[in-house]
């Protein structure tokens, strides 16, 4: 969302998001930075008086809640809290600095060492703060291996948007800086099928049929499936296809950055919407499959019951 958007009023779906292991609160922060987005100077007008629609006067106020009620409190609690005031900010040294240190330097010197030692020479004001490096040391080592690659090539694989606690999106962006620094354009249709995406999205297409399929007695048997419900509707299952996508957003940024090697765009593009939608699908099979098992608990428990109940009656009588 661009913060020059005429946005005249928020409405908060829900004030929590999932971190990767559980649904938590936005922070209060977060709830007033998306909120302050409502209102903009000179950009909404209202009328001074009811009969008068020509007399405008401009506003700068916008308006913010939330769809839920219950989430009403900690949205007020978040706008009436102060502003936290911020101590310093952080800069990060010009690409050129980088590049005049790493002259004077051995060849055989590491990228990660490079960086801290920009870092360690960077001077600045009280208001400000040196980033220790721009980039990840952990993608420059993990590349420091490959070759040919220019300075300035290395500095674009190190500032990309990549986890590299994900193996598989690790090994994605090592395949891509091989593949680029060999001249060898990369194919999402090739790409899709060498890493195992191809097939991860058929088990799910599978299980999207057969639950699409309607069952009646006259219709033919289902036919089985490489992979059971249960196990589709897995955290292991959803892990594996979050970390598609991060390979896929990966080869988009990359895309624009490179887009010699990086040239199937408008493929990887509507992939990883497909991949988007089989999160979509498994997500909801988890929220079932939980339902499910809860459900089945219950009603076995109650049936228990019942039984200890009639025999303790029967027991009673006799």
């Amino acid at each position: 969302m661009s913060s020059c958007s005429k946005i005249k009023r928020i409405v908060f779906e829900t004030l929590h998001k999932w971190d990767g292991k559980a649904e938590v609160p936005l922070s209060m922060p977060q709830i007033k930075q998306i909120a302050g987005r409502a209102g903009r100077f000179g950009v909404h007008t209202s009328p001074t008086a009811p009969d008068d629609a020509e007399a405008v006067t401009t506003t700068t106020a916008g308006e913010v809640t939330t769809l839920d009620a219950a989430d009403l409190p900690l949205l007020r609690e978040a706008m009436q809290s102060p502003i936290v005031q911020v101590a310093q900010a952080a800069l990060s040294a010009p690409v050129e600095a980088y590049r005049d240190v790493n002259t004077l330097l051995p060849p055989s010197t590491r990228r990660s060492k490079l960086y801290s030692l920009v870092g360690a020479l960077s001077q600045t004001s009280a208001h400000y703060a040196a980033m220790p490096e721009a980039g990840s040391s952990a993608i420059v080592d993990a590349i420091e291996h490959i070759h040919p690659l220019t300075f300035d090539e290395r500095s674009v694989f190190a500032n990309a948007p990549v986890n590299m606690r994900d193996s598989k999106a690790q090994a994605a962006l090592i395949s891509y800086v091989e593949s680029f620094a060999a001249g060898r354009k990369i194919i999402m249709r090739e790409w899709s099928g060498d890493v195992g995406l191809e097939r991860a999205l058929e088990r799910v297409n599978e299980a999207r049929a057969l639950k699409e399929r309607p069952t009646s007695p006259g219709t033919a048997a289902r036919p089985a499936l490489s992979i059971k419900p249960a196990n589709l509707y897995t955290p292991l299952v959803l892990a594996e296809l979050e970390s598609y996508h991060r390979c896929l957003t990966l080869y988009l940024w990359l895309s624009y950055r490179l887009p010699g090697i990086f040239c199937d765009d408008a493929a990887a593009r509507p992939l990883r919407k497909v991949v988007e939608s089989a999160i979509d699908f498994v997500l909801a099979g988890m929220k079932f499959e939980k339902i499910e098992r809860k459900s089945k608990r219950r009603t076995g428990w109650t049936a228990e019951a019942q039984t200890q109940m009639q025999t303790s009656y029967e027991e009673e009588r006799a």
